[in-house]
């Protein structure tokens, strides 16, 4: 008989730890992960954006079952009625490799937000509200699974699950808002809230109704606020700027918390789009053991006219640090924005 333990566990691990829903450090940056709103939200008057992320996480402790997460996406943007009014469309593919055996998770979604421009004479103002729907794809490596029985009599073939493969619809929304200074400096303040997985779909691979409760869990719905400011003035740095980023998520019983800090070192003084940008991020866990540490992160971005680089380093400082010498993740992300609308009023973060 199948392990139901062994299957309760995947799928926990599936429907509600982060590091297995796609986590990213730069979350400003992963709008299609955090919140639909985001979608269109690119850098002074870019009409289209493209952007490559990938992650790793625990290779030193788990060799070829480390946790992989890859995602790319487009965004396009178009003016609205209203002049600094616009809308924007998404499309985006993520894909997670989790464990050994390997559960895999594709994400296939689209993405949709419209923003209006409540602008005054010395700040801009914009409201955005977005819509996310689309498809989750599970499959599970039945190959790689060891069975009850197996354990005395390894010759023994397999079982055979009645769901291997999953596709599953799912669907979110989101609202966000951000306000800053039509001054050079362009220093303003963000602030958004989404949900995720409202539809809660059901993982199950075991086709049995009488273990169903032990065997299938819904994907709780993820809360998601999140706020910053950027280009924040250092006068004792001269023209370097500040940029602090905080999050808050919530789904199910496991949650995070996340803040970080960015200086953006001779943002104001070049002139030509290029510019550095170093900092550190902590993130928490609050789970079934309460509140505890998860990482302490390294983050670098290189800013250019037109494409971004960014690599982030995290150090595990959890319980798990003495099985994983504290080695955690890697993260790398370019991003490229091109085109060019007369209409279009964002801040150049």
């Amino acid at each position: 008989m199948l392990s139901q333990k062994l299957l309760f566990c995947l799928l926990l691990i599936a429907g509600t730890l982060h590091g297995q829903d796609g986590l990213f450090t730069n979350f400003d940056e992963a709008s299609f992960y955090h919140n639909p709103a985001l979608t269109g939200f690119i850098p002074g008057d870019a009409t289209t954006r493209l952007q490559v992320r990938a992650r790793e996480q625990w290779r030193s402790f788990l060799g070829t079952g480390a946790y992989r997460t890859m995602t790319t996406g487009i965004e396009q943007r178009f003016c609205g009625n209203d002049d600094g009014d616009y809308f924007a469309f998404g499309a985006n593919v993520q894909a997670d490799w989790q464990g050994d055996p390997s559960l895999r998770r594709i994400n296939l979604f689209g993405s949709f937000a419209y923003t209006k421009d409540f602008s005054s004479r010395f700040q801009t103002r914009l409201l955005s509200a977005g819509v996310e729907a689309g498809y989750l794809q599970f499959n599970l490596e039945q190959g790689s699974l060891t069975f009850d029985d197996q354990f005395d009599d390894p010759g023994l073939p397999d079982e055979a699950l009645g769901f291997q493969n999953l596709l599953l619809f799912d669907y979110g929304v989101g609202i966000f808002f951000t306000q800053f200074s039509k001054a050079k400096s362009g220093y303003g303040f963000n602030a958004g809230i989404s949900a995720k997985h409202l539809g809660q779909p059901e993982l199950r691979f075991i086709d049995n109704p009488a273990t169903d409760n032990q065997t299938s869990v819904n994907l709780p719905t993820r809360w998601t606020i999140h706020a910053g400011g950027n280009n924040l003035p250092t006068p004792a740095l001269g023209n370097t700027t500040l940029s602090v980023l905080g999050l808050v998520s919530v789904q199910g019983p496991h949650n995070q918390i996340l803040g970080r800090v960015l200086l953006n070192l001779e943002r104001t003084k070049t002139g030509d789009g290029k510019y550095l940008s170093l900092g550190a991020a902590y993130r928490m866990n609050i789970g079934v053991n309460g509140l505890g540490s998860d990482a302490l992160i390294i983050v670098g971005q290189w800013n250019g006219p037109g494409y971004r680089f960014s690599a982030n380093y995290d150090m595990n400082v959890s319980r798990l640090r003495s099985a994983t010498n504290s080695v955690g993740a890697i993260e790398l992300s370019f991003f490229n924005f091109f085109g060019k609308a007369s209409c279009i009023r964002c801040p150049r973060w």
